[in-house]
């Protein structure tokens, strides 16, 4: 499209010389600057083109990269959180053992206790026994004899008397 404005603009310069060639002339430096026009506005396209192309690749490429550093940061996290039950099921079965370990240690110690009562148990009675048999025997000793008794040990002197004096 040839603008109007620049045709008079052009004609108007170039008076002086002859028609067919002031108008050669002109129509040719219209064609001119008109290219000239249309590669500075081909290089602005460009450029602008250029310009959006370089922004929706930096915004692709970042979002790419943070497409890749989420992935790999998911990965990560998923294989602590694997490593975490990994440990957690280690704990909780080295508490397990500790706490059955315990009530076993526990429960032999209360038999040995047990075992230990009873024994002195045993043996407080036994000596109580003996000491209640020697108290009994010491009292038995102090008491008078009955009439019955002193009969009896009577008769038994007598007949030893009358053996010795047979003997005799």
């Amino acid at each position: 499209m040839v603008d109007t404005q620049h045709l008079k603009c052009c004609s108007q310069w170039s008076a002086g010389s002859t028609p067919a060639r002031s108008t050669k002339l002109s129509f040719i430096e219209i064609l001119y600057k008109l290219k000239k026009r249309k590669i500075i506005m081909e290089t602005f396209i460009y450029i602008l083109v250029g310009i959006v192309s370089a922004i929706f690749t930096y915004s692709v490429g970042y979002s790419v990269i943070g497409v890749v550093r989420g992935n790999k940061r998911q990965k990560e996290l998923e294989d602590r959180i694997f490593q975490l039950e990994l440990d957690l099921g280690t704990l909780n079965r080295d508490i397990t053992e500790h706490i059955d370990n315990e009530v076993i240690r526990i429960d032999r110690e209360f038999e040995n206790t047990h075992q230990t009562f009873r024994d002195v148990e045993v043996d407080l009675r036994s000596q109580l026994d003996s000491r209640l048999d020697k108290l009994t025997t010491q009292i038995i000793k102090k008491i008078p004899p009955t009439n019955d008794e002193l009969m009896e040990r009577i008769k038994t002197i007598e007949e030893e008397s009358y053996r010795l004096r047979m003997n005799m």
